[in-house]
């Protein structure tokens, strides 16, 4: 009889652990993507940047474009729906229109929570930028497909729209992963920012804040530093080109305040360090700080 009772009690672990989906174990056949394009008073860029979306080589059933229009003022919306009309992929867009003015991490944080399902990875496309070329989503999907080197995270290389130029991004220094210490180092992570809805969803929301409502600026820290913290010893850093930086939009973030952005920024990096998923890394590290209090 206890037999049978524990049989019972171990089919039925085993069957709820079938149904928590976590990517540290599970690999899968096919990457399902979700393209996040966050955007206002864009309608100069609308047709470049929606299109590099659309038109990505990869199997239709398997990625999905949420474009989420911030109460632009502009013609943004009406020209990007009539984009998606006129090339006949109403099936592949779900516009999602605000009513009440957001910021980018705010809309972001709504269509994850709302739309995507933890075994999708989500990329970030910014309503001003572009995808480099049509085999994006084919490059990731290799990444996130390789069972050796599990991935839940990845940032890489951009060229600037105006110079044709490449960006600053490289690899984090052996030190600064060893110790996660991703707050203290001049750099993040940045375009092609991508990671599972599953490891997005993992961020407070509150960690998400400042002076009660979500970040208006950086919020691209906001959300980077906690995830590639969690994702210690399983995020990537690709040194190939996959993005295009619109360095020429005068409502860049950049471009408005940038002495706001750096005191957020601050703000960001001063919250507390995020815990890595991975039980093995976070033994290394725990090891690691023992290790390095001992020597101060």
């Amino acid at each position: 009889m206890k037999f049978i009772l524990s049989f019972i009690l171990s089919s039925a672990i085993s069957l709820l652990m079938a149904h928590d989906f976590n990517p540290l174990i599970t690999t899968p056949k096919k990457t399902k993507f979700a393209i996040m394009i966050a955007s206002y008073n864009n309608e100069q860029w609308v047709e470049w940047n929606l299109a590099s979306a659309i038109n990505q080589e990869y199997d239709s059933k398997f990625f999905h474009i949420y474009y989420l229009n911030d109460c632009s003022t502009d013609n943004t919306l009406e020209m990007a729906k009539n984009l998606v009309a006129q090339m006949n992929k109403e099936h592949l867009v779900t516009f999602v229109n605000n009513s009440e003015k957001s910021t980018s991490i705010g809309n972001y944080y709504s269509a994850i929570h709302s739309f995507v399902p933890d075994d999708h990875v989500v990329v970030i496309l910014d309503g001003d930028d572009a995808l480099a070329h049509s085999k994006v989503l084919n490059y990731l999907d290799r990444i996130y497909r390789n069972k050796k080197n599990k991935t839940l995270l990845t940032y890489g290389q951009f060229k600037c729209k105006s110079s044709n130029t490449v960006g600053w991004c490289s690899p984090m220094p052996k030190q600064i992963d060893e110790t996660c210490s991703f707050r203290q180092y001049v750099h993040l992570p940045s375009h092609l920012r991508t990671f599972y809805a599953w490891l997005f969803k993992k961020i407070k929301k509150e960690d998400l804040f400042y002076d009660g409502k979500f970040l208006t600026m950086s919020g691209d820290v906001g959300s980077m530093m906690p995830m590639i913290e969690m994702a210690l010893g399983h995020y990537q850093f690709i040194n190939d080109v996959l993005y295009i930086y619109n360095d020429t939009n005068p409502i860049s973030d950049h471009n408005l305040s940038k002495a706001f952005q750096e005191k957020i920024d601050r703000y960001v990096r001063s919250l507390p360090r995020y815990e890595p998923l991975d039980p093995i890394r976070k033994r290394y590290l725990d090891r690691t700080l023992k290790e390095l209090s001992l020597q101060d």
